[in-house]
This record gives structure tokens, C-alpha cells and sequence, in this order.
């Protein structure tokens, strides 16, 4: 909850890491998947929650491929 620092609507988890991926301030990101809402954040860590709406990663996955430009 909180340190959002952008809004945006993306249409899946990847599309929302990678508008995290794409912003310098954001460290991790939230999607509401039944309304398609990212939530960017600048914030040290995230919380968990049992919330099967929400969804949330950090900027880039340990391991993970990483989106190219």
C-alpha cells in the first residue's frame, strides 16, 4: 500500500513490470488485474497480501529475463 508514484493501465503483469522497468523512480509495481490499474512504486519494499486481485513484483526478477528496448 502507498509510494505509488504512477497510475497506468497495462493489460497483464508483464506489461506493468515492464512500464517499471521503463521508469528511473520505480522499484516495484502492483496490477489490480480486474480493472487492468498499475501501480508503480518508489517505495523499499513490498507488502504481501491474499488479495487474488493484486499482483505485485519488483523492477526486475532475479534470474529472469529482462525486458529489451
Amino acid at each position: 500500500m502507498g509510494h505509488d508514484i504512477l497510475a497506468l493501465t497495462t493489460n497483464n503483469e508483464w506489461e506493468c513490470q515492464k512500464a517499471c522497468q521503463d521508469n528511473d523512480n520505480c522499484k516495484f509495481w502492483t496490477l489490480a488485474k480486474s480493472i487492468k490499474k498499475c501501480h508503480l512504486k518508489n517505495g523499499k519494499s513490498i507488502d504481501k497480501t491474499n488479495n487474488p486481485n493484486l499482483i505485485s513484483g519488483p523492477k526486475k526478477c532475479p534470474g529472469k529475463v529482462v525486458f529489451a528496448e
